[in-house]
C-alpha cells in the first residue's frame, strides 16, 4: 500500500508538471517501468483521475486542487529591493552564492506544482529570489531567528508567500496545515541540526515529495565521512530515499564573520572558496509520527546552548548577547578576550567560545558585566521597546552600556528604518537629529511637563509635537508594523495643518511616559470630508494605518483627516510627563502658544 501510494503520487504529480506522454512520465518516476506505470495510468484513467487524449494524459478536473481565483494568476514580479541581515556566525549562517541561489530556484519550480507547496527550511535568500519568478506555487520560509522573520515581513510580501519564525531546535516542530510538495534545507553543518531538519521535512511532507538538502563535504572535519553516513541512515529512517548525490553542487558566499577570522590568523581569502553537496531523496512512506517527534524532542548540548542568547538587529546587523539578564544594578563593562577583540575561528570546538557574552556580526567578541544594561541599550539600538524590568537599571548604566555600544559598532544607523540622505559620518540627518533629541531629554534634570518638552525642541531647533496615542499603536509604531499615524476629527484642530515634513514626534502611550521619538516623512490633510470620503481614505492607506475595527467604526463621522508618514523610529527609555489635560496632540514650538483645543 505504501508502495502504491508513492508510485500515484510520483504519477500525477509528473502528469500536473506538464509530462504527459508516457515515455515523459516514465522518466519522471524513479525507474517504474513503462509496463507497469501503463497499468498504473489505465487504472487513474478508470477511477477518474486522469483523461487520456491524442496529446496524452492529463488531470481530469476533480483532481485538481480548487485555487481560489483571485490567487490562480500569475504573481507580479517582486522588484522592491530587499537586503538580509548580515549573516551572524553563531547561527552558522553561511550563505550561498548568487548562482547557486538562482539555480536552485529554478529547480525548485521546474519540480513544484504551480497549485503545490513549497517549504523552505533556513535558505531565507533562496526565498527572497523566489519572488522574482511568476507562477511560483505557495511558499513558506520556516527560519529560527526571529530578527530576520520580522525585518522580511516588514516588506509587503507577495500573498503566496509566508515567512514564519520558529526554531527548529526547540524540541517542537513546525506543524504546517498542507503537506509540501518540495522541500529546501540548508542546516548547519552538524549531525544534530540534520536530525532536527530532515525530521521537520518528514513530518510536513506527502508522499512523493522531493526534499532538496545542503550536505557537507568529506573533508569538513576529522569525522565527517562517519557523519555523512548516519545522516544518511536518519534520513531513511523518516521514509526519505537518497535519489542523487551532487559533489560540490552548492557554492557560498565568505561572510565577512569567516573573513575577519583568517584575516586575524594570517590569511587573505578574496574568493568564494567553501562548496557543499546537494542531495536529493524522495519521501517514499510515512513514518511513525512518534519516531519523528523523539528524535525532534532530544536536543543536543550544543542546540540547547544556541537558545541562551538573544538577538539584535540595529540597521542590518546582528548582535548576539548571552543570558541571563537578572544583575540590574551591576555596572556595564567590556572585557577583551582575543587580540583584536577577532575570534581567530568559526568552529565550534574552539573552546574560549564560552566565554563570550557579546558576538558582533564580524567575528568581534566580549565578555562582559552588567548584561541587563546592555540588553537595555541594546533594545534601543535595535528600535524596540524597552520592558518593564529595565526600570531596575539605573540611569547612569544604561548610558554607560549605550556609550560603550556605540564606540565598538560606530556608525550604523540605529532605528528600525531609514529613508533618505545620509551625511558624511554615514548617519541620515533625521537619524542624528532624534539621537542628539534623545540624549538632550536624557540630560534634562527638569521634571518634564509640556513647557519643559517646548523648551528643549526650540534650543534643538526641533518642530516638535507631543503625540498621544494608545495601544496597541504605540507598540505598533515602535516595531514597525504601523508606519502611519493619523487623526481623524470632526472639527479642524491639531495636528491639521500644524504638521509637516521634517517635524519630530515625541510619542507618549495615553496615561504612560514618553516611550519613542520619530521623525515625519510626510503628511496628508483631506477635508471637509463627505460621507463615505473617511472610508475609501482609510482603505486607501490599509496598511500603514494598521488600524482595528472598532477606530474605524468610530471615526467614520470624522470631517478632517491628517496622515502623517512615519520616518525613523527611536525608543527612548521611558520618560515620565507632567500632562494633566486631555489633549491627544500638543504643537510645541510652531510659534503659538500651547493652549487647549
Amino acid at each position: 500500500m505504501i508502495e502504491q501510494d508513492f508510485q500515484l503520487n510520483l504519477i500525477l504529480s509528473a502528469i500536473a508538471r506538464g509530462y504527459h506522454r508516457i515515455g515523459e512520465i516514465a522518466r519522471e518516476c524513479g525507474g517504474l517501468y513503462p509496463l507497469e506505470l501503463q497499468a498504473v495510468l489505465n487504472e487513474l484513467v478508470k477511477q477518474g483521475k486522469i483523461n487520456r487524449s491524442t496529446e496524452g494524459y492529463h488531470l481530469a478536473p476533480s483532481s485538481n486542487p480548487k485555487i481560489d481565483s483571485a490567487k490562480s494568476n500569475s504573481l507580479p514580479s517582486f522588484n522592491q529591493s530587499m537586503e538580509l541581515p548580515e549573516p551572524h556566525p553563531h547561527d552558522f549562517d553561511w550563505r550561498f552564492d548568487a548562482q547557486t541561489i538562482r539555480n536552485l530556484a529554478e529547480m525548485l519550480i521546474a519540480k513544484s506544482l504551480r497549485e503545490g507547496r513549497l517549504l523552505l527550511l533556513g535558505v531565507p535568500s533562496v526565498f527572497v529570489e523566489l519572488m522574482k519568478f511568476h507562477d511560483v506555487p505557495h511558499t513558506t520560509l520556516v527560519d529560527g531567528s526571529s530578527e530576520l522573520i520580522n525585518r522580511l515581513n516588514q516588506y509587503r510580501l507577495p500573498q503566496s508567500f509566508t515567512a514564519i519564525n520558529h526554531n527548529l531546535s526547540s524540541s517542537v516542530l513546525w506543524k504546517s496545515e498542507q503537506e509540501a510538495d518540495v522541500v529546501l534545507c540548508d542546516p548547519p553543518w552538524y549531525p544534530e541540526y540534520y536530525a532536527v531538519f530532515l525530521a521537520q521535512a518528514a513530518l510536513a511532507t506527502k508522499v512523493g515529495a522531493l526534499v532538496a538538502i545542503s550536505l557537507f563535504p568529506v573533508n569538513t572535519r576529522p569525522n565527517a565521512v562517519t557523519e555523512r553516513w548516519k545522516i544518511l541512515e536518519l534520513a531513511q529512517r523518516f521514509g526519505l530515499h537518497p535519489q542523487s548525490i551532487e559533489a560540490a553542487k552548492l557554492g557560498y558566499e565568505t561572510p565577512l564573520f569567516e573573513t575577519m577570522a583568517l584575516r586575524s590568523s594570517g590569511i587573505e581569502i578574496d574568493v568564494n572558496w567553501r562548496k557543499g553537496d546537494l542531495i536529493l531523496f524522495r519521501k517514499v512512506y510515512h513514518t511513525k509520527p512518534e519516531f519523528i517527534w523523539e528524535v525532534s524532542a532530544s536536543p543536543s548540548v550544543e542546540i540547547i546552548e544556541m537558545g541562551k542568547w538573544a538577538e539584535f538587529l540595529i540597521d542590518r546587523y546582528k548582535v548576539k548577547l548571552r543570558g541571563p539578564f537578572d544583575d540590574y544594578s551591576e555596572a556595564p563593562e567590556l572585557i577583551s578576550l582575543e587580540k583584536d577583540d577577532i575570534l581567530p575561528t568559526v568552529s565550534r570546538r574552539y573552546q574560549r567560545r564560552e566565554l563570550i557574552d557579546l558576538w558582533l556580526w564580524d567575528n568581534r567578541v566580549f565578555a562582559i558585566k552588567g548584561k541587563a544594561s546592555f540588553r537595555a541599550a541594546l533594545n534601543t539600538l535595535a528600535g524596540k521597546a524597552l520592558s518593564n524590568s529595565d526600570d531596575k537599571i539605573s540611569e547612569a548604566n544604561y548610558k554607560r552600556a549605550l556609550e560603550l555600544l556605540r564606540k565598538i559598532i560606530g556608525n550604523i544607523n540605529f532605528r528600525i528604518s531609514i529613508h533618505g540622505e545620509k551625511n558624511s559620518k554615514g548617519i541620515d540627518s533625521k537619524t542624528s537629529l532624534l539621537i542628539r533629541l534623545q540624549e538632550q531629554l536624557y540630560e534634562n534634570q527638569e521634571a518634564l511637563n509640556v513647557e519643559v518638552l517646548t523648551q528643549i525642541c526650540s534650543q534643538a531647533n526641533i518642530r516638535g509635537h507631543l503625540a498621544i496615542l494608545t495601544q496597541p499603536y504605540l507598540d505598533k509604531i515602535i516595531v514597525g508594523k504601523k508606519t502611519i499615524e493619523s487623526r481623524f476629527s470632526k472639527m479642524r484642530v491639531p495636528p491639521f495643518y500644524k504638521v509637516q515634513k521634517g517635524d519630530i514626534l515625541l510619542l507618549k502611550e495615553a496615561a504612560g511616559p514618553i516611550t519613542a521619538i520619530a521623525s515625519v516623512s510626510n503628511v496628508r490633510f483631506f477635508g471637509p470630508l463627505k460621507p463615505h470620503d473617511v472610508e475609501l481614505v482609510m482603505a486607501e492607506n490599509s496598511d500603514g494605518l494598521a488600524l482595528e475595527e472598532a477606530f474605524t467604526k468610530a471615526k467614520q463621522d470624522s470631517k478632517y483627516a491628517t496622515l502623517i508618514n512615519i520616518g525613523e523610529v527611536l525608543p527612548v527609555k521611558p520618560l515620565a510627563i507632567a500632562k494633566s489635560d486631555r489633549r491627544a496632540w500638543v504643537v510645541l514650538n510652531d510659534g503659538t502658544q500651547n493652549r487647549l483645543f
